[in-house]
């Protein structure tokens, strides 16, 4: 037994497969349940990232205002 196979386990038969195949019926509630998670997670995490962003851009931004506002 190779790691590989201890880890993620053995490769199903290709006899077996057909009986682990699933239609669309039971298909779209389980996969779009993953889709509508990760919706609501997305913008939790891209804010997560952008906030200290836009906090360590202040200090690039709040020098040059001034001769901005000159223009």
């Amino acid at each position: 037994m190779n790691l590989l196979d201890l880890i993620v386990g053995k490769p199903i038969r290709t006899s077996d497969e057909r009986a682990e195949q699933i239609g669309p019926a039971q298909g779209v509630p389980i996969f779009g349940l993953d889709a509508l998670s990760s919706a609501a997670y997305g913008p939790e995490a891209a804010l997560s990232l952008l906030i200290p962003l836009g906090l360590l851009g202040v200090r690039y931004i709040v020098p040059s205002a001034p001769r901005l506002s000159r223009c």
